[in-house]
């Protein structure tokens, strides 16, 4: 984090900048890709006979940045993460039921 003052008039002000949450670099979608995504797993899925989970993680005052990389070590190289809002994370799980889904992140987020 950054700080930084800056005087406007007789009042000083502290600025402070977080670093910037890079969501394309930490490999995520964007929300309409996301719904791209979902569907041609949908036809994957019924042509295969296989199930998918589509997972909404969401954490109460956290940003995404801040937790994301406990639910990155949880997933699969096949599984699509699309960033819903700043607390929200949309997640994909390919050839997976609901059941394991839930399993999987009732650990990372309590």
């Amino acid at each position: 984090m950054n700080k930084r003052q800056i005087e406007l008039g007789a009042v000083v002000a502290s600025l402070h900048v977080l670093a910037p949450f890079d969501a394309e670099r930490a490999g995520f979608v964007s929300h309409d890709a996301f719904g791209a995504l979902v569907g041609e797993e949908v036809v994957r899925a019924r042509t295969f006979e296989r199930s998918l989970a589509v997972l909404v993680a969401r954490t109460s005052g956290r940003r995404v940045a801040d937790w994301f990389p406990s639910v990155r070590a949880l997933l699969r190289p096949v599984d699509r993460v699309a960033l819903y809002a700043n607390d929200t994370l949309e997640i994909l799980l390919s050839a997976s039921s609901p059941n394991n889904g839930r399993d999987s992140f009732a650990i990372a987020l309590p």
